[in-house]
C-alpha cells in the first residue's frame, strides 16, 4: 500500500517456537504530557526541551523532536514510518525507540500522542504517551500503549540520564503500508536506540525487533512481559553513564531477568545468546524456557563472588559442577 538476584550465569541458547500467552500488569506511569501532537500519520513535534542535559553516547543533548511513529530524535524530525534497523547508518538520526512503528492517530478511537517535561522521584524527567494508539491507514481494531520516560540522573555524575521503556498493550506491530495486513506480519516493529552511526557499542535493539509476532501480547518476546533493571514486568530500564549504555546481559552486573509466572515458577522467554541471566534465588533454581523444542546448550562463564563450585541439574540427576570463570557444556 503506497503512502503518502545473585547468581548470575552467561548461557547460550538455541531457541526455536511460540511463547504461551499470559496476563500481565500494566508498567506504564501516571505521567501525562502537557503538549499533545494533532491526531496525524508521520508528523513530528517542534524541538521541544527535555528539561535537563543528557549525554547520549557523547553528545550533550537538552532538546528533541517527538515522532509520532514511536521514537523520538535529535537531529531533526523523522517521518520514516517504517522500522529501519537500529544499526543502519545511512539515515545518521540518533534515536531512543520504545516502539518504532507506522502510528495513526487521526481515527476519533486512537489517542493522541503526549509529551513533555515533568517530575519522577523528585528528579527532571521528559515523558512521551502513546497511549492506545492505532495504526496506519487509520485502522484501530488493534490499539497499542507504550511510554517513553528519560529522567534526570546527575546526581550520579553530569549528563547521566535513565531511559525507561514501558508497555501495557501491544496488538499490533506493522502498518499496513510497511508490507503488514492487520496490523501483522511485513517489516514489523523495532525497539531500542542508536547514535545513528552504526558504530558497535553505539546502537542495541532488544530481542525480536523486526520479527513478526515477537512484541505482540503472549509472543516470544512479548513486551508487556519481559523486563530489564526493573522488578516489574513490562518496564526496561537503561542507565546512560557517561554516555555510554550496557547492554542488557552484557555482563554480570546487568542480567537478563526471568518472568515471575506463578509463586516459585520463573521462565526466561526467547532471550539471545550469550547474555548474562539472573535467577530469582541463590539456593537453587529452575530454568525453563517458554518455546517448544528450545534448549540451554551451555553455561559459557559460571558466575564469580562464590568460593566453590555448584552442582548442576537436568531433570534432577547432577550431570556436573561449575566453578567460577569456567565453563559448562550440557551436551
Amino acid at each position: 500500500m503506497a503512502k503518502s538476584a545473585w547468581c548470575r550465569c552467561l548461557v547460550v541458547f538455541m531457541l526455536l517456537g511460540s511463547a504461551v500467552q499470559q496476563t500481565y500488569a500494566a508498567a506504564v506511569r501516571d505521567l501525562p504530557g502537557t503538549i499533545m501532537l494533532s491526531p496525524n500519520d508521520d508528523d513530528s513535534s517542534e524541538l521541544t526541551p527535555l528539561g535537563f542535559t543528557a549525554n547520549f553516547f557523547g553528545d550533550m543533548r537538552s532538546v528533541a523532536f517527538v515522532n509520532n511513529n514511536g521514537n523520538i530524535t535529535f537531529n531533526g524530525p523523522l517521518s520514516t514510518f517504517t522500522p529501519f534497523g537500529l544499526q543502519d547508518d545511512t539515515i545518521g538520526v540518533p534515536i531512543i525507540a520504545p516502539f518504532f512503528a507506522d502510528v495513526d492517530t487521526r481515527p476519533m478511537e486512537s489517542n493522541t500522542v503526549n509529551f513533555g517535561t515533568t517530575m519522577l522521584d523528585g528528579r527532571n524527567a521528559f515523558v512521551v504517551n502513546w497511549l492506545d494508539v492505532g495504526y496506519f491507514p487509520e485502522r484501530v481494531d488493534k490499539l497499542n500503549t507504550f511510554q517513553l520516560v528519560l529522567w534526570d540522573r546527575a546526581d550520579t555524575g553530569a549528563g547521566n540520564f535513565d531511559i525507561e521503556f514501558n508497555y501495557d498493550s501491544i496488538q499490533w506491530e506493522t502498518g499496513d503500508a510497511s508490507g503488514g495486513s492487520n496490523g501483522l506480519g511485513g517489516d514489523s516493529a523495532r525497539v531500542g536506540y542508536s547514535n545513528g552511526t552504526g558504530i558497535a557499542g553505539s546502537f542495541f535493539e532488544l530481542a525480536g525487533s523486526g520479527i513478526n509476532g515477537a512484541f505482540l501480547d503472549g509472543g516470544p518476546n512479548a513486551l508487556v512481559a519481559g523486563r530489564f533493571n526493573s522488578d516489574v514486568a513490562g518496564r526496561y530500564l537503561f542507565e546512560v553513564r557517561n554516555g555510554g549504555i550496557t547492554e542488557p546481559g552484557a555482563d554480570q552486573d546487568n542480567p537478563l531477568l526471568p518472568n515471575n509466572d506463578a509463586p516459585g515458577m520463573f521462565s526466561f522467554f526467547n532471550v539471545p545468546s550469550g547474555r548474562w541471566f539472573d535467577p530469582p534465588f541463590v539456593e537453587g533454581f529452575l530454568y525453563s524456557i517458554t518455546s517448544a523444542g528450545s534448549l540451554f546448550t551451555e553455561v559459557v562463564d559460571c558466575p564469580t563472588g562464590f568460593s566453590s563450585p555448584f552442582q548442576i541439574y537436568v531433570g534432577g540427576v547432577p550431570v556436573g559442577t561449575c566453578s567460577p570463570g569456567n565453563g559448562f557444556t550440557f551436551a
